[in-house]
């Protein structure tokens, strides 16, 4: 199973920045898993995009990225808290 790397927009790092360690740590935990399964997300579908983003809810987090598969990259885009 192949492991891509994981790369952060600023956005991404600043909202990580902003939060408890507590769920900063269980965030990372979830963005390793998607290191590993990188396109089990939901496909977003946007105008003149080349490259498929892939977006999924944890709970009250929606992180959404974006898999660069020729060099096993992960870019993640938007780390964001939203309502319940």
């Amino acid at each position: 199973m192949r492991r891509y790397k994981l790369f952060f927009s600023h956005e991404a790092v600043a909202t990580l920045a902003a939060i408890p360690t507590r769920r900063r740590l269980t965030l990372f935990n979830l963005m390793d898993a998607i290191a590993l399964f990188p396109h089990d997300g939901n496909e977003l579908q946007g105008e003149g995009r080349k490259q498929p983003a892939y977006v999924r809810r944890f709970g009250e987090w929606r992180i959404v990225w974006w898999v660069d598969v020729p060099v096993g990259e992960v870019h993640v885009l938007l780390v964001e808290r939203i309502g319940r």
